[in-house]
């Protein structure tokens, strides 16, 4: 198995943990997202990041990309205003961000990136990461 049917499964893996109705958004294509409804990729040479926003829960895994191993993973739900993204985290592989919220500032110049910067509250760790939207075409199923 490659690595795209890896990021595939895993991401339609994520979708099923999530075990809640989605609507389906449309795609404002001329303005940056008001939703971030849909699942988006933090692209890293060694760990990428899934990120999977429903209505109204996320979920995040960060995986190893030679092996597609999962290293941590979260999520919980959340609300977002177009600028600000608060996620209440509800399960967490760092159990010290369990139960706590997490606040957001959400920039974007185009619906299909986002970049969020913040500060972990449990930890301080600061936040400074963008995200590109992973659309149905970019997904290889020849290998599934």
């Amino acid at each position: 198995m490659n690595y795209r049917a890896m990021k595939l499964i895993l991401a339609l893996l994520l979708t099923s943990l999530l075990l809640v109705s989605t609507t389906i958004a449309e795609d404002d294509q001329t303005a940056k997202p008001s939703s971030l409804v849909g699942t988006w990729e933090r692209m890293h040479e060694e760990n990428p990041q899934i990120k999977i926003f429903n209505d109204t829960h996320f979920v995040w895994f960060v995986y190893e990309a030679a092996t597609g191993k999962t290293l941590s993973g979260g999520g919980g739900t959340y609300t977002f205003d177009g600028n600000t993204l608060k996620e209440k985290v509800i399960f967490s592989s760092y159990p010290e961000l369990n139960g706590t919220e997490q606040t957001f500032t959400v920039e974007s110049s185009d619906p299909d990136t986002f970049h969020q910067t913040g500060t972990v509250a449990a930890n301080g760790d600061v936040i400074d990461e963008t995200f590109t939207r992973v659309k149905p075409a970019d997904a290889d199923h020849s290998e599934m």
